[in-house]
């Protein structure tokens, strides 16, 4: 006697396709079907190109297509970052000694660039780019030179106020300057002078001493 046995065809198990840019072509091993009315989704992964102020137009090179739900980075805009610190006391300055002034207080600051007390002498720019800054002091008078400066990474002087004068009164310095800083740059306000004895960096309310930054490109 013969018997016939039909074989119970294998369930197919159908799953949902996808294409995304930048992957191979490959045989694959998944045992899955997709149905021939399948949509299928192609999208590329990567973060697409933030936008800068002054930078050009392009049309780019790459035939990739970008979700439509993705989102461009957009710089600062220029003027929106700005700091400006100072101390509400007056502070002592030595003989021929360079001092960094302390800055415990903030009238502004929009980057998280001061800190009122750790390493609080310092301006820190988080953000690149090209900034006016500046400082002002007000400083107890001695014959001879008293100085004000901008120091870079405390190595480099940006800027200063040198002031030779008599005995008596007080002198108030300030000075400006644009310049170009990298990203973890810093500026202090320091104050030297060779009069013979201390002198006093005074506090004057929104005068001195002040350093200040402002983002203009």
């Amino acid at each position: 006697m013969t018997i016939n046995v039909t074989p119970i065809p294998k369930l197919t198990q159908f799953v949902t396709p996808a294409i995304s840019f930048g992957v191979a072509a490959a045989n694959g091993s998944a045992a899955t079907a997709i149905r021939s009315d399948s949509g299928i989704i192609a999208f590329n992964a990567s973060d697409p190109d933030p936008i800068t102020f002054g930078q050009s137009g392009g049309p780019g090179s790459v035939n990739f297509a970008s979700r439509i739900d993705h989102l461009h980075a957009m710089e600062a805009e220029a003027g929106s970052i700005l700091c400006r610190a100072y101390n509400n006391a007056s502070q002592s300055v030595a003989d021929s000694t360079a001092v960094k002034l302390a800055l415990n207080a903030e009238q502004l600051d929009t980057d998280s660039m001061h800190d009122t007390s750790t390493n609080n002498s310092r301006i820190t720019f988080n953000t690149a780019g090209q900034y006016l800054c500046g400082l002002n002091t007000l400083l107890g008078g001695g014959a001879n030179h008293e100085k004000s400066y901008i120091l870079l990474n405390n190595t480099t002087i940006i800027a200063n106020n040198e002031t030779t004068h008599a005995a008596g009164g007080n002198i108030r310095q300030a000075v400006s300057t644009l310049y170009n800083f990298d990203e973890d740059d810093y500026i202090e306000l320091v104050v030297y002078q060779n009069t013979g004895g201390s002198i006093t960096a005074g506090y004057a309310a929104y005068a001195s001493p002040i350093l200040w930054a402002v983002r203009v490109g």
